[in-house]
């Protein structure tokens, strides 16, 4: 089989979907009940730097790689870290280590009382804000989340929830333990979601995905792939989809719900971290990125039955055909956008790298972005896409063996 090369410039990423497009954080969270948040300008600024310095730290001119000297290269982040977590908690600090890979936000903290925290310094202060006043407010209501333990304006210390990883957990589960993991998690969400209900947050976090601009570009994602690929991608009823996806009654979501993103304790619970992207949208919106994550098995007889018990619990009173429809078209184009991710590292060192278990592209990124494709197909057979585009899904996956 010969090698394919696309044939268009073009990025298949879709920077703005984590965070739905809105540029005003910091003043979304002015209505917070029985708290005193203040809104801060953050407006972005960057460095003028020569043509051969990245401006941003995202892009992977900035990705270390895992070494056992890395904690060297940020030394005086650690240091400036723990230091305030000294200083909070009036405890000493004599270890430390980032779960999450080293250039994340998040670092663990090894306490003298033989304890771990975990202290995030995220860089928009308006996430920082907004994670700790969501967890703050939530706490009263239900256990699924973190304990805040200490936050000084900047520096974010919580609980360092136990056990492993939803997303470890699930990899070579049987599907009867897949079931159950994923029938805990659905469950926890639910508690959270009626949690906020009655915290009040539904009209107190971002309404993420509002305008029209964010909308279009996510229902043109197929669209994008198609091009990258030259396998264009059949019309769909973009007017109908427009509709059904315009959010009319906004509530409090979790959004960045992906099994990476649960602890299953000790107990058997699941927990929920990182809570910087939560939103107000469609409560369905979690059961998505739950089921359509690149990494979750897929075990279609048990995720359908996922599906008919639970859509009820997260249609949030509409009509179940419409909540059925809204369901499998979004998870449709989410799917899409997180295959525009996997295909947009190719050819960096991220789409080789498989040694870090917390790492997104840390299986094959082919396995995972053929899954999506099948996962993908089957979901459009149950949408109000024509037939063509499911079978499109598997041409963009055979089209994929060829990279």
């Amino acid at each position: 089989m010969s090698k394919f090369t696309p044939p268009h410039e073009c990025n298949t990423f879709f920077p703005d979907y984590l965070d739905g497009g809105n540029d005003d954080l910091p003043f979304s969270w002015q209505q917070f009940p029985d708290t005193k948040a203040s809104a801060i300008n953050n407006k972005k600024t960057t460095y003028v730097s020569d043509k051969n310095t990245p401006t941003n730290r995202n892009q992977s001119a900035y990705i270390k790689s895992a070494s056992p000297d890395y904690q060297q290269h940020r030394k005086w982040f650690i240091s400036s870290l723990s230091h305030v977590c000294e200083t909070l908690l009036n405890k000493t600090v004599i270890n430390s280590e980032f779960p999450g890979g080293e250039q994340r936000s998040a670092c663990r903290l090894y306490l003298d009382d033989n304890s771990t925290v975990i202290a995030t310094r995220r860089g928009d202060t308006g996430r920082t804000l907004l994670e700790h006043q969501v967890l703050t407010t939530l706490a009263p209501f239900t256990p699924y989340i973190p304990e805040v333990k200490a936050f000084n304006g900047a520096v974010l210390i919580q609980e360092d929830l136990q056990g492993i990883r939803l997303s470890e957990a699930i990899k070579n589960s049987s599907e009867k333990k897949y079931n159950s993991l994923m029938r805990k998690a659905l469950d926890s969400l639910a508690d959270i979601h009626q949690a906020s209900e009655k915290a009040g947050l539904d009209q107190a976090v971002p309404l993420l995905g509002y305008n029209n601009r964010w909308l279009n570009n996510f229902i043109e994602q197929p669209a994008v792939i198609g091009h990258y690929l030259d396998i264009e991608c059949p019309y769909p009823p973009l007017d109908e989809i427009f509709d059904l996806l315009t959010i009319m009654r906004p509530r409090f979501i979790k959004w960045d719900a992906r099994p990476g993103n649960a602890m299953l304790g000790t107990k058997g619970d699941i927990s929920w971290f990182d809570w910087e992207h939560c939103c107000a949208r469609n409560r369905l919106d979690d059961v998505v990125w739950l089921l359509c994550d690149e990494i979750v098995p897929y075990h279609p007889e048990i995720e359908n039955q996922l599906i008919h018990d639970y859509l009820p619990l997260f249609s949030d009173g509409y009509d179940l055909e419409m909540a059925y429809a809204y369901l499998r078209m979004f998870g449709i184009l989410h799917m899409s956008v997180r295959l525009g991710g996997i295909l947009s590292e190719k050819g960096t060192k991220r789409w080789m790298r498989a040694s870090d278990p917390d790492f997104t592209l840390a299986e094959d990124p082919l396995e995972q972005a053929q899954r999506l494709c099948k996962r993908a197909s089957d979901w459009t057979r149950e949408s109000i896409c024509p037939r063509s585009i499911s079978d499109w899904f598997m041409h963009i996956s055979d089209r994929l063996e060829q990279f």
